[in-house]
């Protein structure tokens, strides 16, 4: 089932391209000749105006052909090469600009529908360079009275006026350093990822964890810090549930972006039971969270990309398959978990067709830029040789990834 829903949401993201490009393309009045909703053969075609409307044999993806979008063909009134450079630069970054506004409005429509999701709790569980200790209790901010944490979150900032129930009495804070705040849980698990050293161990949904290691374990976050600090080890964790029982878990090595930084943990793949409440919001703020989730996600594929072959081995880079198994995990938050990771793959889809590779639209970007500093165009052996070099370097990226997910397949480690 998952497989399905990676190849429809896939080839939804691909034709929100395509089309963006399609309109752009319209507004400069260059031709289009084919709309194609997937690829290979046309098994059904209708034409529609100049546009010859397909739906071909291979259900994934799609594209959209423009005329004169090869520099060596013949150049009409109506061809991409005949316009200017700042509108065939336009026509290229509609491609990846529908994906970054379908993002958004994925994001957008999440909030607006679902709203908040957060723990329903006023209590802290861990702090950062904060004036705030584990184990207060926020009672009121500047005059408010907080009912879960979210709210916690978003109305403490610097110079706030805080009462916190703090070791058996009420205390008024003035606050200077906010730090980073994280909701009280206790060390109950929630959710199991399929396949994840938690079910390979036999921890069950319920189970409350006591100890790792014969350390007590007070709080999630003791939990959790200990896992982190642990990748490839063997833990012995103690757990009472249906009984008390002693289980053997060994933590997946993943890397991750965390304060700007690359860091190395280990993860069971349990979720917290945090007894979330659902917070309904209104459409203005739904759009304030969605511009600062798609701004959080550019950021960490800013670090990742910067990152990538140093701290980050090339052999982390995903492919198809790779994707079918994010949407099996993002099946399991439901819809809006599928959802969410279609909003995420979309932004990434726009970053990697601004690469500056061809047929890539970073490429036809560079050419037209080039033109306007230099009132130049690149010379015809250059763009045939620049042709080549990344059609091939587009195929062994293909490959390379392939190679990583089907690697990672034999190792399990999917």
């Amino acid at each position: 089932m998952y497989i399905v829903v990676a190849i429809v949401f896939l080839s939804i993201l691909v034709l929100v391209h395509e089309a963006g490009h399609m309109w752009v393309a319209r507004i400069f009045r260059i031709g289009v000749p084919v709309f194609s909703v997937g690829m290979g053969p046309p098994l059904w075609k209708k034409k529609k105006g100049e546009t010859e409307y397909r739906i071909s044999a291979f259900l994934f993806g799609g594209y959209v052909k423009l005329k004169g979008m090869d520099p060596h063909e013949r150049h009409d009134e109506d061809s991409f090469y005949s316009k200017s450079p700042w509108a065939r630069m336009a026509v290229v970054l509609s491609g990846p600009f529908a994906n970054f506004l379908l993002g958004f409005l994925i994001y957008f429509l999440i909030f607006s529908i679902k709203g908040i999701e957060t723990p329903g709790t006023t209590k802290i569980g861990k702090v950062e360079a904060s004036d705030f200790m584990p184990g207060d209790s926020i009672v009121e901010v500047d005059g408010k009275v907080p009912h879960n944490f979210w709210e916690v979150e978003r109305w403490i900032k610097k110079g706030s006026r805080v009462l916190v129930w703090r070791k058996g009495r009420v205390e008024t804070l003035r606050v200077k350093n906010k730090g980073k705040i994280y909701p009280f849980l206790l060390p109950v698990v929630d959710e199991i990822a399929p396949s994840s050293p938690a079910e390979h161990a036999g921890i069950q949904s319920g189970d409350t964890v006591l100890f790792i290691n014969g350390v007590r374990i007070s709080s999630w976050y003791d939990l959790q810090e200990f896992v982190r600090k642990s990748p490839g080890e063997t833990l012995e964790i103690v757990v009472k549930g249906k009984g008390r029982r002693v289980l053997t878990a060994v933590p997946d090595t993943q890397r991750i972006v965390e304060d700007g930084e690359i860091k190395v943990i280990g993860l069971l793949g349990i979720t917290a039971q945090s007894h979330p409440v659902y917070l309904k919001v209104s459409l203005p703020l739904a759009f304030v969270l969605a511009g600062e989730k798609f701004v959080d996600i550019v950021k960490t594929i800013g670090i990742v990309l910067s990152n990538l072959g140093r701290k980050i081995p090339a052999e982390e880079i995903g492919g198809p398959i790779s994707i079918v198994v994010m949407t099996r995990k993002g099946m399991m938050y439901g819809i809006s978990g599928v959802f969410g990771l279609m909003a995420f793959i979309s932004i990434n889809l726009g970053f990697v067709n601004l690469l500056p590779v061809l047929p890539l639209d970073g490429a036809h970007f560079l050419f037209a830029l080039f033109e306007v500093i230099t009132r130049k165009r690149l010379p015809e052996k250059a763009l045939r040789i620049i042709e080549q070099v990344g059609v091939i370097l587009l195929l062994l990226l293909i490959i390379f990834v392939l190679r990583n997910d089907i690697l990672r397949l034999l190792k399990g480690k999917f």
